[in-house]
């Protein structure tokens, strides 16, 4: 079992909270790796998703193509043509790949390179086009958005722009009809809120999930204002540790779990979507329309890293915020061989203490030590024990 680890900091509670943190922290490597198929150019990327072979896949829907990268290799190949403008993509309950096919108005199910359309239709009346989708694992359906961004000029027959789920027996049911130009979607970790984004208004709402076909409790999370030359809300993704990235128009923007924005990664690009991945799904990947291009983005500083088998009772570190001058605790419930390192905001390594035996009980670490000038600030503080294990955690130094 994986422990996502970060720890919360109170002044007058002397004690550890397993707390979360935002697997990108805000100092990161952002890295292109992909800027061109195999030959020609992109026209709009879309639908990042990660596999289980570790392999990552993405849409150019204008083309009518998805593409795979291979990070072994790191080299891009066509995956798939013809794809009626695939758009958003996931695995459903059997592991095939679905796509949402926004030219061709459909859900389609694709395996060894055979396409089979799953949705067509509402209540006798056609979809829209399709746009983007997610898996509910617990029951096998998935939920879809569907605006009206394939019509092409035709005349909605429904009327109204949707959020519908899919059964596993084909069934297509109407959950949503409210928001203007519904778009991106996620779930949450326990599968019972849906998280939509409406691109035409720029905001994202969150849903309780009453049942597969039933949504109550409409809130909004989320709202942004536009910037000329970028990109609205469209696609999102969520980690570990129930925090949100969403596209926006700064790029991508971290929600925490409870919908404070922590973090804007700027991007000069339209952002279109993003996808948890990498083997241990801590690397965000970002696909851009305008750009054209395919992201990579990894931290600089550890924060919030998972971990395999650290007890999280081992530490007990108070106080935080922490006044200049003052004495940083760092409580051990048994002996431990720590390394310690002190960094910026930024990312830049500030001072280290070397491999060190401590035995159980409070060790008091002095600011000095870490700190030869005592600015107030935000810092980062990063343990590593004897097992290799690595949290870290802002520090708040004040006056």
């Amino acid at each position: 079992m994986k422990k996502i680890l970060g720890i919360h900091f109170t002044y007058f509670i002397c004690h550890f909270i397993a707390a979360q943190s935002p697997i990108i922290s805000t100092q990161y490597n952002k890295e292109v790796i992909s800027s061109a198929p195999l030959s020609g150019n992109y026209v709009f990327l879309e639908g990042p998703l990660w596999t289980d072979d570790n392999n990552l896949l993405f849409t150019d829907i204008v083309a009518s193509k998805i593409y795979l990268w291979s990070p072994k290799t790191n080299s891009v190949s066509l995956f798939l043509d013809n794809t009626n403008g695939a758009n958003g993509l996931t695995f459903d309950s059997q592991n095939k790949l679905v796509a949402c096919n926004q030219s061709g108005r459909a859900i389609t199910r694709i395996e060894n390179g055979t396409k089979t359309i799953i949705a067509t239709h509402y209540d006798g009346k056609k979809l829209n086009s399709p746009n983007d989708l997610v898996l509910r694992k617990k029951t096998g359906t998935l939920f879809f958005t569907d605006p009206p961004y394939g019509l092409n000029g035709a005349t909605s027959e429904l009327g109204y722009q949707g959020i519908y789920s899919l059964s596993t027996t084909g069934a297509v049911n109407l959950l949503d009809k409210t928001l203007v130009k519904p778009n991106g979607i996620a779930l949450s970790l326990d599968e019972n809120t849906l998280y939509v984004s409406d691109t035409e208004t720029n905001k994202i709402y969150k849903f309780n999930i009453v049942n597969d076909n039933t949504l109550s409790n409409k809130i909004e999370i989320a709202s942004f204002t536009a910037i000329s030359g970028k990109g609205n809300v469209d696609g999102m993704t969520i980690d570990k540790n129930g925090f949100l990235y969403c596209s926006s128009p700064r790029g991508i923007t971290i929600l925490s779990p409870t919908y404070n924005i922590e973090a804007h990664i700027d991007f000069t690009e339209k952002v279109t979507n993003c996808e948890m991945g990498g083997i241990n799904r801590d690397q965000l990947f970002v696909t851009t329309g305008s750009g054209k291009k395919v992201y990579k983005i990894s931290n600089k500083v550890s924060v919030g890293l998972s971990n395999e088998n650290l007890d999280t009772s081992t530490f007990k570190i108070y106080p935080n915020p922490i006044q200049k001058g003052k004495e940083l605790n760092i409580e051990l419930t048994n002996d431990n061989t720590l390394t310690i390192k002190f960094f910026t905001s930024n990312g830049t390594l500030l001072s280290e203490i070397p491999q060190k035996s401590y035995t159980k009980g409070v060790q008091k670490i002095s600011l000095s030590s870490l700190l030869t000038y005592e600015v107030a600030g935000i810092y980062i503080i990063e343990i590593t024990d004897d097992k290799n294990n690595v949290f870290s955690q802002k520090i708040n130094v004040i006056e």
